[in-house]
């Protein structure tokens, strides 16, 4: 966080050629690449296992905050400056920073003397973990898709920027007000029926809209697509967080992000070039990306529903949280 800190007063400076600027984005973006795994592993270090889900979906809530109140406050403030920005996020995050050091460390150590844990060599390799990360990279192909396709397939339908933000705004309040009863859902619910599913219903989604034209219908459907999406991403971290041995979840969350990332590069890419083409392909083509993800969910996640007994950290975290 306080390299993201530096890097974004930097670039709020503005100054120096353009290759310089774009250093300090890349080192603003490996930063974030750090912070990210670090932060859902502390989320599975703390939340007892039939929790795990509900505190995901909390997180997510709260990133669908961000999307809607960021781009008003960046609005606002790049009508003074346009490096204004990077000053309004570096201040954001100092801000966050200060709740850190209310905490203690959470990561899992070995007590002196003990016997290490030995872990198997490809333990990345483990059927959830893979079924996991091909979920996670469908859902950020999808997420990046939209990013790139969705202005201008509105564009084409003769709507201007203020609706394109109104669209985005009515897609992320679903997930914003359901994340906790689709975490709670997902902590006592058969993960494979509910992440497949959801992702089926976002297929049928994508494949829908190339066929409308009006603005209610359209909306209609991204709501319909938001209440599907919510469970996935948070359901797919609980069970990376429960398929990894403790003192390694923050390299699993990394392998997690990696795949999410991966996937929106993809997306961004493949399916946004193929929107120049024909406007139904990157629709189509994201739609089948979720029935794969479906099928190998279905097929690759575990069965069982989370236990409610806490890890012996959770259990240790929550006695002294209560003296």
């Amino acid at each position: 966080r306080l390299v993201y800190i530096a890097m974004s007063l930097l670039l709020f400076a503005d100054a120096g050629p353009l290759w310089l600027l774009a250093m300090f984005r890349i080192c603003q973006g490996a930063s974030g690449g750090a912070y990210v795994p670090a932060l859902r592993a502390a989320i599975a270090d703390v939340t007892p296992p039939d929790r795990r889900t509900e505190s995901y979906a909390q997180l997510q809530a709260l990133e669908m905050v961000g999307l809607l109140v960021g781009p008003l406050i960046g609005g606002a403030v790049a009508l003074w400056r346009d490096s204004g920005i990077f000053a309004v996020s570096a201040g954001g995050v100092a801000l966050g920073l200060t709740q850190f050091f209310r905490y203690r460390e959470s990561r899992v150590v070995a007590a002196p003397g003990s016997t290490p844990v030995v872990m198997a060599r490809r333990w990345w390799l483990s059927r959830h973990l893979v079924a996991c990360g091909l979920g996670l990279a469908a859902m950020g192909a999808m997420f990046s898709m939209y990013d790139v396709v969705w202005p201008q397939y509105l564009t084409a339908r003769g709507y201007n920027s203020f609706v394109i933000g109104v669209t985005v705004s009515a897609f992320a309040l679903p997930i914003m007000f359901l994340a906790g009863t689709a975490g709670r859902l997902g902590d006592r619910a058969d993960r494979r029926l509910l992440v497949a599913g959801s992702f089926l219903l976002v297929a049928v989604c994508a494949a829908t809209y190339p066929a409308l034209r009006d603005l209610l219908p359209i909306m209609a459907i991204g709501v319909v697509e938001a209440i599907a999406i919510v469970a996935i991403e948070p359901s797919l971290f609980a069970v990376i967080a429960e398929s990894a041995h403790p003192e390694a979840r923050g390299r699993a969350m990394g392998m997690g992000g990696l795949f999410q990332f991966g996937g929106s590069a993809f997306g961004a890419g493949a399916l946004g070039i193929l929107y120049g083409i024909s406007e139904p392909l990157p629709f189509r083509g994201g739609a089948v990306m979720c029935i794969l993800a479906a099928i190998a969910l279905v097929t690759l996640l575990p069965r069982r529903v989370p236990t409610a007994e806490p890890d012996p950290l959770s259990a240790a975290i929550d006695l002294e949280s209560r003296g």
